[in-house]
């Protein structure tokens, strides 16, 4: 997690809400919010994905194109660093 990242997430009709210390924000689906929590919880990538795809009943290969893409698009933000 970037050290620029308020940690807290808003949370309205399964959308949520990362707010930086900048005053920026980004506007996620829960699924989004489920990867970024397992991250911070220092959960494995297969962790994360086992979980969201029994949590929603898809299959994990659908789930780890959604975490691919999330946790590119959070680096990208800098709501991740590697």
């Amino acid at each position: 997690k970037s050290g620029d990242v308020d940690s807290r997430l808003f949370q309205d009709k399964g959308i949520i809400y990362i707010v930086m210390l900048n005053g920026e924000i980004f506007e996620y689906n829960c699924v989004a919010s489920l990867i970024f929590e397992g991250i911070k919880m220092h959960k494995s990538k297969e962790e994360i994905i086992d979980n969201i795809a029994e949590i929603f009943s898809v299959e994990k290969s659908q789930v780890e194109q959604d975490y691919i893409f999330f946790v590119k698009d959070m680096l990208s933000n800098q709501i991740l660093v590697e």
